[in-house]
């Protein structure tokens, strides 16, 4: 019984952040957030750009078009997190997620959704309890810190160096 519920909940925050990520690309949605279709237009002729100068190798413009991703990467970052601030203004003022640092509004807004959407399903307080307890037993082992062994490029340089080690001592005078 807990691994369905389990399943459902993991479906219900899968479906919640991915009704973040759709959004804003609905042809209705547009006219509100016109901004950021506006950047993601901008940021694909400047990607094109890029790209032409790349090929007819001429740097200081594939410079620029590199400059003018990087600034509409940034644009785009904090058009869409204005945009989040618009469409979800209750849960911003419910949760003050206003009040954390920008760049994890998206984290947070995601687990409001998703604890809303919970909320709406009629989860209880206790079978989230429950389900979080589940949660640490269905987590995967922690990985090693680090074996330079499970490397395979480590390997090839270890088994080369060993080959020419028993080469130079078979081939040595002594």
């Amino acid at each position: 019984m807990v691994l369905k519920e389990w399943s459902e909940v993991w479906k219900i925050y899968n479906e919640s952040g991915t009704r973040l990520s759709k959004l804003f690309w609905f042809p209705r949605k547009a006219k509100s957030y016109w901004y950021i279709w506006v950047i993601n237009i901008f940021f694909i002729f400047s990607s094109v750009f890029a790209l032409v100068y790349a090929v007819t190798d001429k740097k200081e413009m594939m410079a620029l078009g590199w400059g003018l991703i990087g600034l509409t990467s940034v644009l785009g970052r904090f058009a869409v997190t204005k945009a989040f601030a618009k469409e979800f203004s209750v849960d911003y003022a419910a949760h003050g997620l206003g009040y954390y640092p920008r760049w994890t509004w998206r984290t947070y807004l995601h687990y409001a959704l998703f604890l809303d959407e919970l909320v709406d399903q009629k989860y209880s307080k206790a079978d989230v309890a429950k389900l979080s307890g589940f949660a640490d037993i269905a987590t995967p082992p922690e990985v090693p810190k680090f074996q330079l062994s499970q490397y395979p490029g480590f390997m090839f340089v270890v088994g080369a160096i060993t080959t020419l080690f028993i080469n130079a001592i078979i081939k040595s005078p002594h």
